[in-house]
C-alpha cells in the first residue's frame, strides 16, 4: 500500500498568479462606493434635489379660517372689559380688518 506522502506532487506553474490577486486586501466603505458608483450618487442627489424643489412649487398652500378669525375678533371685543385683558393686543385684534389677517399682513 503506498501512502499520499510518496507521490511527489508539482504544483502548477502559473498557480501563484492565480492565488496572488485574491490575496490583496479589498477596499471597504462608503468613501470607496461613491467613488466607484459616481453616476449612481450623481443620479440619486440630483433627482432629491428635483424632488424637493418640486415640492416646494406645487405644495398647497394652506388657506386661511376666516371663521375662526371672526370668532377670535368677536372674542376680543368680548374680553374688552375683563379685568385681566391684555388692552394692548386686544387693540390689535379689534384694529386690522379679518381680511388683513387673513392675508398673513401683507
Amino acid at each position: 500500500m503506498k501512502l499520499v506522502s510518496d507521490y511527489a506532487v508539482e504544483p502548477a506553474p502559473d498557480l501563484w498568479d492565480a492565488i496572488r490577486p485574491n490575496l490583496a486586501p479589498r477596499p471597504s466603505g462608503i468613501g470607496w462606493w461613491l467613488r466607484v458608483h459616481r453616476l449612481q450618487t450623481a443620479l440619486a442627489g440630483a433627482s432629491a434635489a428635483v424632488a424637493i424643489a418640486a415640492w416646494l412649487v406645487f405644495a398647497p398652500t394652506p388657506q386661511p379660517n376666516l371663521e375662526a378669525q371672526g370668532y377670535m375678533a368677536s372674542h376680543a371685543s368680548m374680553s374688552w372689559n375683563e379685568p385681566f385683558a391684555d388692552k394692548a393686543g386686544l387693540g390689535l385684534v379689534e384694529t386690522i380688518p379679518v381680511s388683513v389677517q387673513s392675508e398673513g399682513g401683507r
